[in-house]
């Protein structure tokens, strides 16, 4: 704390002869302090009613603000496919388009509590490759041992009922710095 907050009557007393009334000092010193309460209080409110209007106005700002967007308004086709790849178990979710905008939904969980790592190397819709435009894991997984994924693609078609995906999973060993690639999960609709 500063000696103004500290003794006010104390400095009102050491007050040079040649200052204001003190009664003019004190109506200054609350003026600045209410004009900073005031200042902090408006870039609280500013940065609050920023954020709402980011998200509101801006679009989406996480993936799975994305997803429940294209969700919204889109068509989902459920895949619930399933294999185990070194005891590690990979399960293609769903798929969720709208427009040329989608998502691909991946699980992966291992039950032996190995630290693992997918990655989606290949997605097919009608037989042909689809753009991996983005993707990775997100926050809505629920145990340590588990690991989701929405990988965002780009394509102007709508998915039918021939969706595939190579997935590729590695697992990391106790003694070794570098995971290693143990087997691709081949999913189909």
């Amino acid at each position: 704390m500063s000696d103004l907050e500290r003794d006010p009557e104390r400095l009102l007393r050491e007050l040079p002869n040649e200052s204001p009334p003190p009664e003019i000092v004190l109506a200054a010193v609350r003026v600045f302090r209410y004009r900073a309460i005031a200042v902090i209080a408006l870039a609280f409110g500013l940065t609050v009613s920023g954020i709402y209007a980011a998200h509101r106005f801006l679009g989406p700002i996480t993936t799975d603000d994305e997803v429940q967007a294209v969700r919204h308004g889109g068509r989902t086709v459920t895949i619930a496919s399933e294999q185990a790849v070194s005891g590690v178990h990979v399960m293609f979710w769903e798929v969720i388009w709208k427009g040329g905008k989608g998502f691909a939904h991946f699980q992966a969980w291992d039950p032996q509590n190995r630290n693992f790592g997918v990655e989606v190397r290949n997605l097919t819709i009608r037989g042909r490759p689809v753009q991996v435009v983005g993707g990775g894991s997100v926050g809505s997984c629920c145990h340590p041992d588990t690991d989701e994924a929405w990988v965002q693609f780009a394509d102007p078609m709508f998915p039918a009922p021939r969706i595939s995906a190579d997935v590729a999973v590695s697992i990391r060993p106790e003694d070794a710095v570098a995971p290693r690639v143990v087997g691709i999960a081949h999913l189909t609709s």
